[in-house]
């Protein structure tokens, strides 16, 4: 069988970096320049960093095991995440409209949860990736902001052979350079191999997470309502 080793996902990673990075830089073309004004004005966040509590959800929670592999059960983690949201002004509907569109870009979330084996011992799966996907936000009053996103997710267990992909939903409350979100990760992992090393197809366990975060805005923009 051959593995995914952590060396291959070290290069699969670089790559989705720089793609994601230029998909970013792309949409930010769109992007017009904003009027600074006074203090109730909104500030819309440019580059961001969080930290997570992290909750594994469903059969993430349970052992798993499939075609002779015991897959451990996870419970509780932390994660960390840099990322940048590049907002698409050309895309506001009016003046005086208070939605506004984004694409929602994460270079990199470092995330550890901690769970047991079968055998009771303690493990833990520290897993690595990067995520984008468009955003929607609404300026409710003041400076206040919610935003609701949808995101793809690479991401990689990167002790085991183990590489995925993870689909995302969230929002996040965000006051001037602060903020705090709800955000869920939906997907499974697989085994990679020959396909003649399973005799009943590649073995796939869920890991699904809740993530409840807490962020601060490194660089933001005022904008003119």
């Amino acid at each position: 069988m051959k593995n995914f080793t952590h060396d291959n996902w070290r290069k699969k990673r670089s790559y989705l970096i720089v793609f994601f990075t230029i998909l970013g830089l792309s949409f930010s073309s769109l992007s017009q320049g904003v009027e600074n004004i006074d203090e109730k004005s909104p500030l819309y966040p440019k580059i961001f960093f969080n930290y997570s509590y992290v909750n594994a959800l469903g059969n993430y929670r349970q052992f798993q095991h499939q075609e002779g592999i015991d897959f451990p059960a996870m419970r509780l983690g932390f994660s960390f995440e840099v990322g940048n949201i590049f907002w698409i002004n050309r895309l506001k509907m009016n003046p005086d409209s208070r939605l506004k569109f984004g694409i929602y870009v994460v270079y990199h979330e470092l995330g550890f949860l901690f769970g047991k084996t079968k055998t009771n011992s303690n493990t833990m799966h520290n897993s690595s990736g990067v995520k984008a996907g468009p955003l929607l936000s609404y300026n409710p009053m003041g400076a206040l902001l919610v935003n609701i996103k949808a995101t793809l997710e690479p991401t990689a267990i990167i002790q085991g052979e183990y590489l995925f992909f993870r689909g995302g939903v969230g929002f996040d409350v965000r006051y001037k350079n602060i903020f705090m979100g709800l955000n869920f990760s939906f997907g499974r992992t697989g085994r990679y191999g020959d396909l003649s090393d399973y005799s009943e197809g590649i073995p796939y366990f869920n890991t699904s997470v809740m993530r409840l975060s807490f962020g601060l805005n490194l660089k933001s923009l005022k904008e003119k309502r």
